[in-house]
């Protein structure tokens, strides 16, 4: 008792120094507007007595920006004055508080700017007033914070914990009975609220923005409501005086009335309100499992809660109170009933309630009278209908749709009933226009989790395991009919709430355009892989082309009203509906073509929207073509044969001809139209679609021809290797030529891909792994015209050609790099057709090498390095020529080192006779040729 005397008495206190601190705060301000006055008018006399106009310092004191308050799109709780920012300086709203008052003479009166200081001279220095008031900009001493928060603070605590203390020292000592001490506890409860009550109509002034961090009479009624939560549990939980009923709805009206009563005490008393609040249902056990007095009990505490968030503009209540009917409405599921169809019915009740309570007083309330201008996405509403629209997710998906307990059309009404909601209010509500959307992902999830026949998958699928996701819907008329009204009729409304919108914000118009055209083209998908297991279906493809018919005409409808009345917006809607409808028409043929048309015809798609982006200057369209590309490319990655297993056996002149040749030209072809515009990200990426394209049907139809029609066969041998070498210089030099200028960097790219792609098949694959030395490989075919011909000399010989064709076009070390390429390759062919020639088929190194053969090697590099002599006089090559001598110091070193020791007789003489011999003539060459210039200029 005495603890809560003191308690008591330091809340007088601390009541009466805030009083008095209040008192000399009002007075300060009053003192400082008046002498911001007096100095604005001195301003004006002034220039008046000049003949000069005044200047624009503005008067001393900034008005009261809390009077002006407006919403926004970027919170809709929140004051701010962004909406006066964007409206012109005559049509601002004047806060009344900083105009120039009137005076005599002609001076006009006019509003000066705020927050303009006066000039130093003309303002006059006046000693500071003592008093305790804090003034603006400083910080507020310790004592100040000790005495008028703290104290505060520590008094409402002190309450609550002398008011526990004593009921339980009246229950250790057993002087009260248990009667007496709920009645005390309810006599404190109700003293300690009418006390704050009474405290707060004793104020000088009531706060409008937000309450000081220390408000007493807020301190006392929380204390108070505390006490009453704990009093009235007590009398259930513990005395048991009161049964489950009456024990809820207490309390669930004392926390409504906490929150309620937060409009009067502030923030403080409104999040405890509502914690109380949610926390009731968890408070009161029952031995019968009924959820519907909590379904009715949370729809009026979640009211209560919107209706405190909307007149105080408190963005987190609102947004506590959507976590918190999310959370109950995962509760209603996991609980145990009597029956699983009470806890789903009662989960499906809850979340329409909630969902039409959320989206009146968030979204709808808050955000019907914006403009659409300035209908940029607001972050709770969104937020809310997600977290809502998610929790119509969980109750579909929590033994839902496959419990036989509810009807399938319970559970579909369900769904559309949501949906229509979330419709409701993007129609409604322009900076919640992501309603729209999470009514799409609602119907994608029922499309998906229809219960489904038990059927065995068909061998023939593409992905048979999917087969157990994506069964046979139990009923194809009503899923059918799902489908069709739960995405046509949103799409529509979403359309035509575009068409009513010009001047919308390009956020809101992307989401209204996304809801129109998404939904109804995955469900479209979704549907065909369902009803029809990936076969081919005519009725399907009829769909998607009317569909794609329809969008197409919206996209017209909108690019022909944005060239009568440009509007962003409009703009962005003909794209979207243009995009939608090329999809729609790839879908069409996917579904009506044989053999992995799938590919070719979102290829084709891509160059139809390329067309359509050009010509219409739909820039939403160029990334609609980026996006295609992307689901070829995936299309690709799954399957490498696109067009199945039997790609044919004729070379060149098979399907993968027009499984890559087709969308190769369709993607350069795209990137071609949308450079005509711009040069940007989605030309390029086409361009680079179209190059590996090129790239991979080389690259397929070389396998193709060396292994027999299998492209996937494992592993590759010399001949395979050397046209994939000479197919990726071709391709490099090809690249460089067409990008003389330099002005496309994909091109650029590719090209030096390709050569270093080409260095690594020479280096790793013709010299390494696929060398008939040490793979064991048979060489085919007769000595000089042998399968090593097109994989050694034939890329040797286009490599010499790269590395002198290339100058000008490509890099001086990227073609040295190429020039060195083709003396190994040639090298490389010589030596082997050597072997050849003494081996047969198999030249394993692995073989004994005769003398003659050691001979034949050292006489084979010194004819060859005579022959690169011989081009590097011809042609004035450098490179050949030190090519040349390296081929030659080689063959010394074979000579001198290898043949010395390793073959005798004859062989060896005529080794080094044939080294003599050459050394002298190429020393001869150089005297007579390629010095003797020098030598006649110095005589």
């Amino acid at each position: 008792m005495i603890s809560s005397l003191l308690a008591f008495i330091a809340l007088l206190v601390a009541w009466s120094s805030r009083n008095s601190s209040s008192g000399l705060k009002d007075r300060l301000v009053r003192l400082e507007e008046a002498l911001a006055e007096l100095t604005t008018e001195m301003r004006w006399l002034r220039a008046e007595r000049r003949g000069e106009a005044p200047d624009d310092d503005g008067p001393l004191f900034a008005p009261d920006a809390g009077m002006a308050r407006t919403y926004s799109s970027k919170t809709a709780f929140e004051p701010t004055a962004k909406r006066d920012k964007a409206l012109p300086i005559s049509q601002q709203p004047s806060s009344g508080r900083g105009s120039a008052p009137k005076s005599s003479g002609s001076v006009p009166q006019i509003e000066t700017p705020p927050e303009a200081p006066l000039d130093a001279t003309e303002t006059p220095n006046f000693p500071p007033l003592e008093t305790g008031a804090i003034a603006p900009g400083r910080k507020e001493s310790f004592e100040h914070t000790l005495g008028t928060r703290w104290a505060v603070w520590a008094g409402g605590a002190a309450l609550a914990l002398g008011g526990l203390l004593l009921v339980r020292y009246s229950i250790e000592a057993g002087l009260l009975g248990p009667g007496i001490r709920v009645t005390l506890g309810a006599v404190l409860a109700l003293a300690l609220v009418a006390a704050g009550e009474w405290m707060r109509r004793g104020e000088f002034k009531i706060p409008v923005e937000a309450l000081p961090a220390a408000h007493v009479p807020s301190i006392l009624t929380a204390a108070g409501t505390v006490i009453a939560f704990g009093t009235i549990y007590a009398a259930h939980a513990v005395y048991e005086f009161i049964g489950p009923a009456t024990a809820f709805t207490l309390l669930g009206i004392t926390g409504i009335l906490t929150m309620l009563g937060a409009a009067l005490h502030g923030p403080w008393l409104a999040g405890l309100g509502l914690a109380s609040s949610l926390a009731t249902p968890l408070l009161v056990s029952s031995q019968t499992s009924n959820p519907w007095p909590v379904v009715l009990y949370l729809a009026v505490v979640a009211a209560a809660a919107y209706a405190l968030a909307r007149v105080r503009h408190w963005a987190w209540l609102a947004g506590a109170t959507v976590t918190g009917v999310f959370l109950w409405g995962i509760a209603l599921l996991v609980q145990d009933h009597s029956t699983l169809a009470l806890g789903i019915t009662a989960a499906a009740s809850h979340t329409i309630i909630q969902l039409i309570l959320a989206s009146v007083f968030v979204a709808i309330a808050t955000n019907a009278t914006v403009p659409d201008e300035y209908a940029e996405p607001e972050p709770v509403a969104s937020a809310a209908m997600a977290a809502l629209g998610m929790l119509a997710v969980l109750v579909l998906a929590s033994h839902g749709l496959a419990s036989p307990e509810l009807s399938m059309s319970a559970k579909t009404i369900f769904a559309d009933l949501c949906i229509a909601i979330l419709t409701a209010t993007a129609w409604l509500a322009a900076p919640a226009a992501v309603a729209a959307t999470v009514g799409g992902v609602i119907a994608l999830a029922v499309t998906l989790m229809w219960p489904g026949l038990n059927a065995a998958p068909s061998h023939d699928l593409i992905v048979p395991w999917s087969a157990s996701l994506l069964r046979l819907p139990d009923n194809v008329t009503g899923f059918m009919s799902f489908a069709i009204f739960a995405t046509l009729i949103p799409a529509a409304a979403m359309a035509l709430r575009l068409w009513r919108g010009p001047a919308l914000h390009l956020k809101a118009a992307a989401l209204y355009a996304l809801a129109a055209t998404a939904p109804a083209l995955l469900v479209l998908v979704i549907a065909y892989l369902r009803v029809t297991q990936f076969d081919i279906s005519i009725p399907f493809a009829l769909a998607g082309a009317a569909l794609a018919a329809a969008f197409a005409l919206a996209s017209e409808r909108f690019h022909h009203a944005d060239l009568a009345q440009p509007s962003p917006a409009w703009n962005l809607a003909a794209g979207a509906f243009a995009a939608a409808a090329i999809a729609a028409l790839a879908f069409a043929l996917t579904v009506s073509l044989d053999r992995g048309y799938l590919t070719v015809a979102l290829a084709l798609a891509a160059l139809g929207t390329a067309y359509v982006a050009t010509l219409r200057d739909i820039p939403l369209l160029r990334y609609a073509v980026t996006a295609l590309g992307l689901i070829v490319l995936a299309r690709i990655v799954w399957d490498p044969r696109i067009m199945g297993s039997d790609v044919g056996s004729t070379p060149i002149f098979n399907w993968l001809l027009i499984g890559y040749g087709v969308p190769a030209a369709a993607f350069l072809t795209s990137a071609r139209l949308l450079a005509t515009r711009k040069q940007d990200y989605a030309a390029a990426f086409a361009d680079g679609l179209g190059i590996l394209f090129v790239g991979l049907l080389a690259f397929f139809e070389i396998r193709h021809l060396t292994n027999g029609g299998n492209v996937l066969h494992a592993g590759f041998g010399h001949v395979e290797a050397g046209l994939m070498t000479l197919v990726a210089l071709g391709l490099s030099l090809a690249l460089a030529r067409l990008n003389y200028n330099r002005t496309n960097v994909i091109f650029e790219a590719a090209s030096f891909v390709f050569g270093a792609g080409s260095v690594l098949l020479a280096v790793l694959g013709l010299a390494l792994g696929a060398n008939p030395l040490f793979s064991g490989e048979m060489v085919g075919g007769q000595v000089l015209f042998s399968s090593l011909l097109p994989s050694y000399l034939v890329p040797g010989v286009a490599a010499l050609y790269m590395a002198r064709a290339g100058k000008g076009i490509q890099s001086h070390r990227y073609l040295r790099v190429i020039g060195a390429m083709a003396v190994g390759l040639i090298t490389l062919f010589v030596t082997l057709e050597v072997r050849h020639a003494y081996q047969g088929p198999e030249i394993s190194i692995d073989l004994a090498t005769s003398d003659s053969e050691q001979w034949a090697h050292s006489f084979a590099w010194l004819v060859l390095g005579v022959a690169f002599l011989s081009y590097g006089l011809l042609r004035g090559s450098l490179e050949a020529r030190i090519a040349s001598a390296v081929l030659i110091v080689l063959a010394a070193l074979k000579i001198t080192v290898s043949d010395l020791a390793g073959i005798g007789g004859l062989w060896r003489a005529l080794s080094f006779l044939c080294l003599g011999a050459v050394l002298i003539g190429i020393g001869l060459v150089y005297q007579k040729i390629v010095f003797a210039p020098q030598a006649n200029a110095q005589r």
